[in-house]
């Protein structure tokens, strides 16, 4: 019983230590965007001498450009987390309730285009988006994301684990394909869906080389990508406020994202 509880408290001090170590940098940004800029370099102290909040006053009441991208940043999240979401869905449905001819070799295909990195993929797509006209265009960047792989695979993972008596007690009762996928399998995999949503939103907030590439026109520039180019007076300012909508949508599904993926690795 004593060698149990002393691994669990090394343990929890080994988790705590991580923890602190991994929150450590956030606090010290958060602190030092309340610095006046040109004592923000000029010393280390982890709590400033002098409170100001000049940065936050130049981001949220002087630059007009900063929510100008920070909605593009929105509309990119929001469209591409909608569409790939219900791509995802259905693609996971097929691949985990239907038999087809070529499904384990196109799963595998699924696999293997998520763990290549952007790099690889790049020159496709910019030369589709290029034959398409989209180039320069929002659409340009919405379109390759819509058909994420990471989703597929996430949904499948998890919709496989689900009671095969409960879908035939579905077919039994009367539902058809579409409105058994509607009436059960969504609400089942409501778990899948909230980890994919925090997951999915995290990187899609944070993407930097697809607007780089696929947009010439600064206007329609993700927050990301406009954060580099703040005024020394509000840059932390303005990465603080960046992360804030992350750290809300993580908190708001915290427990579904972790059963979710709990659950999608077990199955």
């Amino acid at each position: 019983m004593n060698k149990k509880l002393c691994k669990s408290i090394g343990k929890n001090i080994v988790i705590g230590c991580i923890a602190i170590i991994c929150v450590f940098p956030i606090i010290m940004l958060t602190l030092r965007s309340f610095m006046p800029y040109n004592e923000l370099y000029s010393n280390f102290h982890l709590f400033p001498k002098r409170w100001s909040i000049i940065g936050y006053e130049k981001i949220i009441l002087m630059d007009y450009q900063y929510y100008i991208h920070f909605w593009n940043s929105v509309f990119y999240t929001v469209c591409i987390l909608i569409g790939s979401l219900i791509i995802s869905i259905l693609a996971g449905y097929g691949f985990s309730c239907f038999e087809f001819p070529g499904k384990r070799i196109l799963f595998v295909f699924y696999i293997v285009l998520m763990l290549l990195p952007f790099q690889a993929t790049v020159v496709p797509q910019y030369l589709t988006i290029h034959s398409l006209g989209l180039l320069n265009h929002r659409a340009g960047v919405i379109l390759p994301n819509l058909f994420a792989t990471f989703g597929t695979i996430l949904m499948t993972q998890y919709m496989q684990g689900i009671d095969s008596e409960l879908l035939d007690a579905g077919k039994i009762d009367g539902l058809s394909g579409f409105r058994l996928f509607r009436k059960l399998v969504v609400p089942l995999c409501k778990p899948a869906i909230s980890a994919y949503i925090v997951l999915e939103f995290i990187d899609l907030w944070n993407m930097i080389e697809q607007p780089k590439i696929f947009l010439s026109n600064i206007q329609l520039y993700p927050l990301s990508l406009r954060l580099g180019n703040i005024s020394n007076e509000g840059i932390l300012a303005g990465g603080i406020i960046f992360s804030i909508l992350p750290l809300l949508i993580f908190r708001y599904f915290r427990d579904d994202m972790i059963e979710g993926i709990s659950l999608s690795v077990i199955k």
